[in-house]
C-alpha cells in the first residue's frame, strides 16, 4: 500500500492528547513479551584434552616449526661516558680523563653520578645516565 501525499491534503491535525489515547488503546499491538534466546556449548578441558593425542613427535616437529618464536636475542645494558675529543691534541687529555673515571669505577663509584658530571653526550637524556638500554647482541 502506498500512501499518497495529496489524499491527506487539508485534513486537521491530530491533537497530541488524541495520539496519545489511541497509543494507550493499541499497546497491546505493539508490544512483544520479554524473550530471550540462548545458545551455548560447555566445555570441560579434561573432557576435550581426553580427546586428543599429541606424540613427542608431533611436538618436536611444532617446536622446530615454530623454533623462532620461542628464543630472545641476548641482550646487554649499554651505558656511556661521552668524552669528545675535537683535535688530535686533545687525545691525551680525553685517554686520561677516561683511564681516571675507569679506576673510579672499578674502585666502586657510582657511574649514573659520573656519567652526569662528565658525559657530554647531548643526545641522551640525562635521568638515564647516558643509558643506551638493553642492545640485542649480534650473533
Amino acid at each position: 500500500m502506498i500512501l499518497q501525499p495529496q489524499d491527506f491534503a487539508g485534513t486537521a491535525p491530530v491533537p497530541p492528547e488524541a495520539i496519545e489515547a489511541w497509543y494507550r488503546r493499541m499497546r497491546a499491538d505493539y508490544a512483544l513479551p520479554e524473550s530471550v534466546k540462548l545458545a551455548y556449548a560447555e566445555l570441560s578441558l579434561a573432557d576435550v584434552a581426553a580427546g586428543v593425542q599429541v606424540t613427542d613427535e608431533q611436538v618436536h616437529a611444532r617446536f622446530e616449526q615454530d623454533k623462532a618464536n620461542y628464543q630472545t636475542p641476548e641482550t646487554r645494558h649499554a651505558s656511556h661516558i661521552l668524552i669528545p675529543v675535537a683535535t688530535p691534541a686533545d687525545d691525551a687529555k680525553a685517554l686520561a680523563q677516561a683511564q681516571d673515571l675507569y679506576k673510579q669505577l672499578k674502585g666502586g663509584a657510582d657511574f649514573a653520578k659520573l656519567a652526569q658530571q662528565f658525559s657530554k653526550d647531548t643526545a641522551s637524556p640525562r635521568r638515564a645516565a647516558t643509558s643506551a638500554g638493553p642492545v640485542a647482541m649480534c650473533t
